[in-house]
């Protein structure tokens, strides 16, 4: 199922325990991130509306570089992975070994 709430000038849309307000006619949905963190054996996770996938991916971004323990952020919409967003990984130097 998938949840879109379309909100018109100046109202509010509460469901899900969410509260959205826009100015303009928008169609908003429903995002859960899964943080994986390094000091912990669970992902955090938490959830936010947004207009796109765009908006979706900036917030993965932002949360993913609060942090160096944040190693990743998938992003699911209606129980469906849409990405996964990680830290770049940085090439071994000169006689280093593998992992």
């Amino acid at each position: 199922m998938q949840r879109r709430i379309t909100l018109s000038k100046s109202r509010q849309a509460i469901g899900d325990k969410i509260t959205v307000k826009r100015y303009l006619n928008t169609v908003m949905r429903e995002f859960m991130f899964y943080m994986t963190d390094g000091r912990y054996s669970t992902p955090t996770w938490f959830a936010a509306v947004l207009a796109d996938e765009a908006g979706a991916r900036d917030m993965a971004r932002h949360r993913l570089d609060e942090s160096p323990f944040h190693l990743a952020v998938d992003v699911v919409e209606d129980d469906e992975l849409l990405f996964c967003v990680t830290r770049p990984q940085t090439p071994p130097k000169a006689g280093e070994a593998l992992p």
